[in-house]
């Protein structure tokens, strides 16, 4: 069989037979594909970012949280680095997020019944104004932690509606 350069074709051994026997591929297609000009880079993060919300707020509620991912690198040494602030009504209220698994305050509520559950900064005011500040610091300039999906969620019944 003659084959010039564009053929397909693959040797086929009969296990009875000693001679090789050529199979040409008459459907078969050779394609080129092509990777040329590679380039790598690599970010430079600033060891401390701050980001910071417009008025989230348009007319008052009761009760305010957040619900944000985060993704840290498992090799950095805790988890320390996302910080969340809530500016309401003028006073800073640091905050994690409802779906995260760290500890702290995960609500700022008005109620004038004040207890000692451990998730929730409470006041004695409705909410009429509310801004978030998140602040990412990174331990090297090569990587750093993420937030997404962030969202913001309030109440406006009272404060014993079963909202947040």
């Amino acid at each position: 069989m003659q084959l010039n350069f564009r053929d397909i074709a693959y040797s086929d051994i009969k296990t009875k037979q000693i001679e090789k026997q050529i199979v040409k591929l008459d459907t078969a297609r050779r394609h080129v594909i092509a990777i040329n000009n590679i380039n790598t880079k690599q970010n430079t993060y600033k060891h401390k970012s701050i980001m910071k919300t417009q008025e989230l707020i348009v007319s008052p509620v009761q009760s305010i949280a957040l619900f944000s991912t985060e993704y840290i690198p498992k090799h950095f040494p805790n988890d320390e680095y996302i910080k969340y602030i809530f500016t309401i009504n003028g006073n800073d209220y640091e905050v994690v997020p409802i779906n995260s698994h760290r500890p702290g305050k995960k609500i700022i509520k008005n109620s004038e019944l004040i207890t000692n559950e451990y998730t929730t900064h409470y006041i004695n005011e409705s909410i009429k104004s509310a801004f978030l500040k998140i602040i990412i610091t990174t331990p090297n300039d090569a990587e750093s932690p993420m937030v997404s999906d962030i969202k913001i969620l309030y109440g406006k019944g009272g404060s014993t509606d079963g909202n947040i």
